[in-house]
């Protein structure tokens, strides 16, 4: 039996794809290079691209307590808005049209818009990928 995908109803979240991440995962030159064709082949059909960012206030304070990654992030100063280990990837950096939706909980949709995003665009089939996405 073949997929068949409708890009019309499609749309691609990519997540977690930050510096600081990008540092912290070993061998993670094929794993950006497959996201990245993931994403060409996305924006020739032009299927929606979605990022999803982590960050958070360089105090922590809307940090989960207790979770053990993000305890992992608090104690090694990672991924804080504004910070250059908090920018998405440049080797798969969005373009201006592209959606970038910042959540500070390890699901993106309690605190993003995203489920208003993908009934705006009518999207019933999701391609996820990213890193770190056992999180997610």
């Amino acid at each position: 039996m073949a997929l068949s995908i409708d890009p019309a109803r499609t749309a691609i979240l990519l997540m977690d794809l930050q510096n600081d991440i990008v540092g912290a995962t070993p061998n993670v030159e094929p794993v950006l290079a497959s996201i990245g064709q993931v994403l060409q082949a996305g924006r020739q059909k032009h299927i929606p691209i979605v990022y999803i960012t982590v960050s958070f206030h360089q105090d922590y304070r809307d940090i989960l307590a207790n979770h053990p990654l993000f305890q992992v992030v608090k104690q090694n100063n990672m991924i804080c808005a504004g910070t250059a280990g908090a920018q998405i990837h440049p080797s798969v950096s969005p373009q201006l049209h592209e959606s970038v939706l910042n959540k500070t909980c390890v699901n993106p949709f309690p605190t993003t818009n995203l489920q208003q995003l993908l009934q705006t665009l009518d999207v019933n089939t999701l391609i996820l990928t990213g890193l770190w996405t056992n999180y997610v």
